[in-house]
């Protein structure tokens, strides 16, 4: 996980959540909040294609959010870091 100002990163498995009012980053195992479901869908599966992927052109910036059940588990890694470094 990275601490650096500007540079930090969300610690473990992630998954995104889309929803009408953007997508949510969360935890993996986190279930979607309401009215949110999985954008990612498998594209390749048994080295063959599972679906028929599509060019992105023109893509949509969407906003993004991380959920709080994230950034309990971010505040509390940083601070058990920080807590080691000090030692």
């Amino acid at each position: 996980m990275k601490l650096s100002a500007g540079k930090t990163s969300q610690p473990g498995a992630k998954q995104v959540h889309r929803g009408p009012d953007g997508d949510v980053l969360a935890q993996r195992d986190e279930p979607p909040p309401p009215g949110h479901e999985h954008p990612l869908v498998p594209v390749m599966r048994d080295g063959l294609a599972a679906t028929t992927a599509r060019a992105l052109r023109d893509p949509e910036l969407v906003p993004v959010r991380i959920s709080e059940q994230l950034k309990a588990l971010h505040d509390q890694v940083a601070s058990d870091l920080k807590g080691a470094c000090s030692m």
